[in-house]
């Protein structure tokens, strides 16, 4: 708990910090280090909103690594684990971080900061989350993230990209509504899809650039991501704007109706808006600009000095306006503001690309299914979502285990008359094409109910294809602008 005088602006409030660790514990934090006293650590005057701005983790099994030195800024990775054997143990690691901060600053053209720090627990006892900050991010995964030198985990590195980028968009420069002088004022959330939809747009950006994937792999993640719109019907009666201003209202409730009312959809739909704006700025210039150079103009303005500095909607408009001659505002208007009936993918027409599906499985989605509870891809075949213990937790309304009276939270125990078992699962949805159906029993308190589902489509997973004759924007746009 953090308590404040009332009617002072918390940049105005000047904060005189010690801090006491127990024995053999070490630290990580962006907060300036003036020195030691005995057990106590002094840091630098901070004012009290710096001082919100700049997290710290800490203990016993613990790593920091200097992974980049640039003549911008120095890069810090504190790790924080349960257990010692969870810590990176080989410093190759590393080099996609560094290429990660050399990445952000070719995009950005400078930093507002001398020293970033990524400050990241890994831990099975604590959440999975992500929280953007100035000159840090604070970040928990699993503890077994760096189990393969080889091979980087895919949540922890988008993870990473997403909350680093947010130290120029969101934090450095920030949507007017949101700039308030404390915690007390409402904030006005109308610019969410820039503030969280370029910032989901560019990590991707920075994720692949940066080395973290293959471009491959980035296009298989985004063809899931932007798959599951398909299924968002919420779209029909609320736009994108009200799931900004309504993002307090959505959680709680059955896990299906999201798919009626629409959820945080900012970030993923607010990324789609995002590279559409590239591909459309790329198209009309033959590639000589592109989102990059809005980044590096509109990001490279104020003193880097002040904390935070304010934007409102035109000045996004008039930056875009300098790079291409397009109707910004009318097509801002259309995609925030009015409802629509169908997902409508046109950052990925713009970029040379198609939605189909097909039965093969990407290795994104290996990967998803050894580590997430949920198989997400039935919600684009049967429509449902289940995990290994048999549970739904979702049904997409209007599709096929919908219509067949299935809904969330019943347990699956038999497939087409044998033991449920995802392997099991799998097969009976594979082999629809051929059966028509495929039929389920459940137990519903102390009664076993059978339920048929008909479809024919087996297993469909989304997937993004080049159209020939198009310039493949998408590649280029994920392509490293940093020599090795």
């Amino acid at each position: 708990i953090a308590i404040y005088p009332e009617g002072i602006p918390v940049r105005d409030i000047n904060v005189h910090l010690k801090l006491i660790l127990p024995k053999d514990w070490q630290y990580g934090s962006a907060l300036p280090f003036n020195h030691a006293s005995g057990d106590t650590l002094v840091f630098q005057t901070v004012t009290f909103e710096e001082l919100i701005d700049m997290p710290l983790i800490c203990g016993t099994e613990f790593r920091t690594v200097k992974f980049a030195s640039t003549k911008m800024a120095d890069y810090y990775l504190h790790i924080a684990a349960d257990d010692r054997e969870f810590l990176p143990k080989n410093d190759s690691t590393f080099v996609a971080f560094t290429r990660l901060a050399d990445e952000a600053e070719a995009l950005f053209g400078r930093t507002h900061f001398d020293e970033y720090h990524f400050l990241l627990t890994v831990s099975d006892l604590l959440p999975g989350f992500g929280l953007e900050h100035r000159n840090s991010s604070l970040n928990g995964v699993k503890a077994n993230v760096f189990k393969d030198p080889q091979k980087y985990d895919f949540w922890l590195t988008f993870l990473l990209s997403h909350e680093f980028v947010h130290a120029w968009c969101g934090k450095y420069l920030r949507p007017a509504g949101m700039n308030t002088p404390d915690y007390q004022i409402n904030k006005n959330m109308d610019l969410l899809w820039v503030y969280e939809g370029l910032t989901q747009y560019l990590g991707f950006v920075l994720m692949t650039r940066s080395g973290f994937h293959t471009f491959d792999n980035t296009l298989d993640r985004l063809a899931m991501v932007w798959g599951g719109c398909f299924n968002q019907q919420g779209r029909r009666w609320r736009s994108l704007r009200d799931t900004q201003v309504a993002k307090y209202i959505f959680p709680g409730g059955s896990a299906s109706w999201i798919f009626l009312l629409r959820g945080l959809d900012y970030y993923n739909e607010g990324a789609m808006i995002w590279l559409e704006f590239d591909a459309r700025i790329r198209n009309a210039t033959n590639g000589a600009k592109s989102l990059d150079d809005f980044c590096a103009s509109f990001f490279g303005t104020g003193n880097p000095s002040t904390h935070a500095i304010s934007f409102d909607l035109n000045d996004i408009i008039s930056s875009l306006s300098e790079l291409a001659d397009e109707p910004w505002a009318a097509l801002i208007d259309q995609k925030t503001n009015e409802t629509e009936n169908e997902f409508n993918p046109e950052g990925i027409i713009q970029s040379g690309y198609s939605f189909t599906f097909t039965d093969e499985k990407s290795d994104f989605l290996k990967w998803a299914d050894d580590n997430r509870r949920h198989r997400h891809e039935y919600v684009q075949s049967v429509g449902l979502s289940i995990n290994a213990e048999g549970i739904i937790s979702k049904v997409v309304p209007g599709g096929p285990a919908d219509q067949a009276g299935l809904y969330d939270g019943v347990k699956v125990i038999g497939v087409n008359g044998k033991t449920f078992s995802y392997d099991m699962f799998d097969r009976a949805v594979r082999n629809t094409t051929t059966s028509g159906n495929l039929t389920l029993l459940t137990l519903e308190a102390d009664t076993f109910f059978e339920y048929k589902i008909d479809y024919n489509g087996g297993l469909l997973y989304s997937k993004l294809v080049p159209v020939d004759g198009k310039r493949d924007w998408l590649k280029e746009i994920m392509a490293p602008k940093v020599s090795e």
